[in-house]
């Protein structure tokens, strides 16, 4: 059976081409073949972690080695349950070339159920391997997604498989997936860029310029977000003075604070903005921390959705109890709101969470925190 390829952008022709020469991501590098792929493979990172890359160089290996595999991509366009199921009846039943003429018919107006019977039945009568890659499955957002994706897991065929990236984390049961080593996830911790890597994007003449220790500023600086070490490497490239413009590098860069803007800020409603704002100066973040510190009476609910969309919010525990902004995210936040609200306001929010930290026991962070609100007496007091 020929490989197919989609029929159009909306379902995603083949996997786009990328301008600039993209690093292959190391977690790959034991995907050789179709077979060394779980049932789902998910990607599940914030913005810039080179989700799509990671799916591209896959696509492009599976296919190499004439792998059948179909590619679509949702965009804001396509939001809802009913168009990604539209989408994947259109690429499997082209697919199923050998099938009957009837079976390929198929009704936009029948039930959700009914239409994902008759895929898994479309390809229960093919078993020959195929797998298929969604791309930015964020856009869709709707009630039914959980259960086309159960059922998808859980009823398919094993000669099934899909790849996909989301920046959300997949709304199907992840942990009965796991209990049956059908899902393998794979998140920014394993999509960020090592020293070796950094080096690799630099390229030689940059490396030559800044040094081993400049490589390793901007990898300390990025905590290798991939967006943003290409976007120094474009920065310093086109520098006089690439180690001066590296010094000056920060979350405030308008290259990067147009890209967080852009894809993570405009997307969010007014009250959630202005919660992210309230909740940069603290160092570490728990929902409890973030109620006594801000006053917010819906902090759970707001750190909640800011953990559900990939915010670039840093788990520093197991049980995900406490949790960091990413450094380049929350200097751009602590710009953006000095613009938003007094000296006194943020300084107000960080003796509040000194307040808190001590009553917890938390002595070192109760007193930088009155430090960093300039209240001496405080820190000394605590």
């Amino acid at each position: 059976m020929t490989t197919s390829q989609p029929k159009r952008r909306a379902a995603g022709t083949a996997p786009q081409d990328f301008m600039f020469d993209a690093i292959p991501p190391r977690v790959l590098d034991g995907m050789a073949s179709a077979a060394d792929l779980p049932k789902v493979l998910g990607i599940l990172a914030p913005v810039g972690y080179g989700k799509t890359v990671l799916m591209t160089t896959l696509f492009s290996r599976l296919v190499a080695r004439a792998a059948p595999c179909l590619w679509c991509t949702l965009d804001y366009r396509h939001n809802t349950t009913a168009h990604l199921l539209t989408l994947l009846e259109e690429l499997v039943y082209g697919h199923a070339e050998r099938m009957h003429p009837t079976q390929a018919l198929f009704r936009g107006d029948d039930s959700i159920d009914l239409r994902i019977d008759r895929l898994i039945e479309t390809a229960r009568s093919d078993p020959a391997p195929l797998t298929i890659f969604i791309d930015n499955l964020n856009h869709c957002r709707d009630d039914a997604l959980p259960l086309l994706l159960d059922r998808l897991v859980f009823e398919a065929p094993a000669s099934l498989h899909f790849v996909i990236s989301s920046s959300t984390a997949l709304p199907l049961d992840v942990t009965r997936a796991k209990l049956r080593g059908l899902i393998r996830q794979i998140t920014y911790r394993e999509l960020c860029f090592s020293p070796e890597e950094v080096s690799r994007l630099l390229g030689d003449r940059l490396c030559a310029l800044i040094g081993p220790q400049g490589v390793d500023v901007i990898t300390h600086k990025t905590e290798g977000w991939p967006a943003a070490v290409r976007m120094i490497q474009i920065i310093l490239d086109a520098a006089d003075n690439p180690q001066a413009e590296l010094a000056r590098f920060s979350g405030s860069d308008e290259d990067i604070a147009a890209f967080l803007n852009r894809e993570v800020l405009s997307s969010l409603p007014a009250d959630v903005r202005k919660f992210l704002f309230s909740i940069a100066p603290l160092r570490t973040l728990s929902a409890e921390l973030i109620r006594a510190a801000t006053g917010y009476d819906e902090a759970e609910h707001y750190f909640s959705l800011l953990l559900h969309i990939n915010a670039f919010i840093i788990p520093l525990d197991r049980s995900h109890t406490w949790y960091r902004l990413h450094a380049l995210f929350r200097e751009y936040l602590l710009k953006e709101s000095r613009k938003l609200a007094s000296s006194a306001s943020r300084e107000q929010t960080l003796i509040k969470a000194a307040g808190w930290c001590e009553k917890e026991g938390y002595w070192r962070e109760a007193i930088e925190y009155a430090l960093d609100a300039n209240a001496g007496e405080t820190a000394s007091a605590i």
